[in-house]
This record gives structure tokens, sequence and C-alpha cells, in this order.
């Protein structure tokens, strides 16, 4: 239990992987990726490449999140050995005669040689303090191309594929393990021109240049890291005595982080029960306050209200509102038999009462009642339009109420009042 809370308080979630490249003239360009770790996938945030100087480094990125570097190009010296070669030898078998106390050594294994890299202390030790002097934090170190055995579960290549990273070209064999590597330096002013022609490669779901592959390494390395910041001193080959401090505070301040992230959630937990408890307490009271004045007017709201809604249902209830009405479907099926000689002038639906209607009384319609009335220069045509519509079974009365003859104009007005069922 305790181990699965150190791990989780220590793991890093986000990490630069910088990868240094230093040429013959003395020049040096950066290479930069930035991974996110995001439910247990690996995201790739940005990279950067052909940074010219530290401090342009600095200006790009957060010098905040842990750094896993790696050093490569002039002055980093390279040698396949035996991987039988005890561990006390490797030193003498690359440089015979010179002392170690001056070098860092790093070797990384793989299935038939031993990669051995070497620089001196000076070199390295320079690039770290002014990384360091730019405030970033650097956790692991490398000075191979170790770092690309991180990337090969995930890499997706055909088998006997070749990898080329900004110093380094690595031969897959059909299993994916690395068979050949070679190490290589261009120069400054030719370094840009040799990767006018980008390659991209594909790791998991994300993709990365060439000029990047060991600096995605790094980042992934770093991430990890098992429990996170707690073992990233046992990740690189390289231990700077300059990076123990950086490694022990990182772990200090994940903890006192972690630490303070505790102290405020279980505060802001305190508060809250405690504010809950005090509205909660405070609504009832209030509540059972105001019940004891407004029951009463309460009570009487809810007769009237009672009295409104039972007036409206009672009056739709009086006119036929509470059910679908047929009206429209009526008088469609009216517009259509309307003969050829006829003009329709006025249409009404359940038209008003005039015989029940009084000023200020409350109006009276007829239900189920349809009036329309016209024009029509035919008798003989209006007496089959009203035979038409005795015709429709929805109809039960048909009467034409008027028909007025006007001999001057040759046509004359009628008015058919229409009982519906």
């Amino acid at each position: 239990m305790l181990n699965t809370i150190r791990h989780r308080i220590l793991q890093i979630r986000k990490a630069h992987g910088i990868e240094i490249s230093l040429f013959p003239d003395g020049k040096m360009m950066a290479s930069a990726v930035t991974l996110r770790l995001e439910n247990s996938k690996i995201i790739k945030e940005c990279e950067l490449y052909f940074i010219n100087s530290l401090e342009e480094l600095a200006g790009k990125l957060d010098p905040g999140i842990p750094i896993a570097l790696t050093v490569g190009g002039k002055g980093v010296l390279h040698k396949k050995i035996s991987p039988e070669m005890p561990e006390e030898k490797r030193f003498e078998a690359v440089l015979p005669n010179a002392s170690p106390a001056g070098f860092y050594l790093e070797a990384d294994s793989y299935e038939r040689f031993l990669s051995v890299a070497i620089v001196r202390r000076e070199v390295l030790d320079k690039i770290v303090n002014n990384l360091l002097r730019l405030n970033f934090r650097i956790l692991s170190v490398r000075i191979g191309g170790g770092g690309i055995q991180w990337l090969l579960p995930y890499l997706n290549a055909d088998g006997g594929s070749t990898l080329r990273s900004n110093h380094y070209t690595f031969q897959l064999s059909g299993a994916g393990e690395v068979t050949e590597l070679e190490s290589f330096t261009p120069d400054g002013e030719s370094y840009r021109d040799s990767y006018a022609e980008k390659l991209e490669y594909s790791v998991g779901d994300q993709y990365v240049y060439s000029q990047g592959l060991l600096s995605f390494a790094a980042a992934l390395e770093l991430l990890a890291a098992v429990p996170g910041a707690g073992s990233v001193a046992a990740n690189g080959s390289i231990h700077l005595p300059a990076l123990e401090n950086e490694r022990e505070e990182y772990r200090y301040f994940k903890y006192y982080k972690a630490a303070g992230w505790t102290l405020l959630a279980f505060l802001f937990t305190i508060l809250l029960v405690n504010f809950l408890l005090y509205n909660h307490y405070f609504s009832k009271n209030r509540e059972l306050l105001a019940s004891r004045t407004v029951n009463q007017d309460e009570l009487k709201r809810m007769e009237r209200l009672r009295a409104v809604v039972d007036g409206r249902d009672r009056f739709l209830r009086q006119h036929g509102w509470d059910h679908s009405p047929r009206l429209s479907f009526y008088a469609d099926r009216i517009a259509g038999l309307v003969p050829d000689g006829a003009t329709l002038t006025d249409m009404k639906l359940c038209p008003l009462n005039a015989t029940l209607y009084e000023e200020g009384s409350v109006p009276g319609f007829k239900r189920d009642t349809i009036q329309i009335a016209g024009v029509s220069d035919d008798p003989t045509e209006l007496n089959r339009f009203a035979n038409n519509l005795r015709n429709i079974p929805d109809f039960k009365e048909v009467h034409i109420r008027s028909y007025l003859y006007k001999k001057e104009t040759g046509s004359g007005t009628f008015l058919i009042e229409i009982i519906t069922t």
C-alpha cells in the first residue's frame, strides 16, 4: 500500500527529452521532445529541432519540467566490445593507458555486442552546469544510444529496417532487436543539409522525426521510471555528482507538492462539511420560522388556484375543448366540394350564439357547427352542393338557411349551416 502511494507521488507525468549535438567546429545544436503521460498513454506535446544555443532552448521549454539529457557528437567516443568483457576492463578496452578518473563511461548491452560510450568529464560537466544555470531540472543523462531500447517495444517498423538518429544508425532484426549500431558525427555546416529530407518513425500512436528519435526515447525512459523520481538516478548510465542534489530536491519537491495538495484537500473537505451542515440547519430553521406565518396564506392561495383551475376545466369541457376537434378536417372537405359556379366568402367554425349573448356576459358558441356563406349564380348547383354535403357521414345535418337572388347581378348570396356529429 505504501509503495503504491509512493509510486503515485513520485510518478513523473511530463518530461522533456533533450539531445545535445556537438560539432567539430565547436558549435552545438539541440533537439527536444516533450512527452506527457495521460491515462497510461504517452502523448507527444511538442518537438523542437535545430536549436543553436542553450539560451534559445531555455526560451522555448518550461525549465521546471524534468529533463532527460542525451549528449552526442564531437568528443563522445564509441566502441563495440564483447558482451562478456568484465566491467572493470571496459574502459581500458576503449582507451588504453588513459585514466578513468577524467572520463564518464556508459555501457549499453545489446543482443550481440556491448556498446561503450566515453566522454571527458569537463565536456559533459560544462553542458550540465550550463543547463542547471538556466534552471533546467535534469534528472537523467546519457552519452550513448542505449535509450533507443525504450522505443523498440512500441516501434511500428518492419523487421530488418534501419533507424537513424542525429549520431547513430541502428539496424534492427526481424524480432525488432538491435543487431548493428554505427555512430557518425556530421559537421555543423552540413548538419541541416543532411536532414533536409526528414525521416519519420511511428512509435505507438505517435510520430517522431529522426532528429528527435533519441530525445523521444530519453523522455520516454524518464516517464517509465519506477517508482517515478525515486529511482530516476538508476535509469541513466551516467551518474554526475551535480545531479544528485537535483534528484534529491525533485523527490522532496514531489513529496512537498503531494503534502500540500493533501493538506488543501483536507482543509477544503472540513470547510465544505461545515458549510453544508451549517447551511442545512440554517435552512431548516428558516423554513420552520417562515412556515408558522405563511402556511395559512399558502392554503388560501391554493384554494384560489384550485377554484381558477376548476373554472377553466369546466369552461373547456362545456365548449368541447377537452377533445381533439376535427373542424379543420371538415373545412377542407367542404372547400373541396364547392361547385365552379359558387364562391365561398365566409366560413365560421363554432360560431357565436347571438341569441344567448348579452353585453357583459360570457359568450356562448354553437358547438359542432359550421356556417358557410358565399355567392352562387345557379340555385341548382347550390342544391347539388348541399346534397353532396349531406352525403358526408360526419355531417349530421345540412341546412340552407338563406338564399337571396339579385336579378341585377345575376347571382345570389347563400348561408348554409352544418351540424357535425
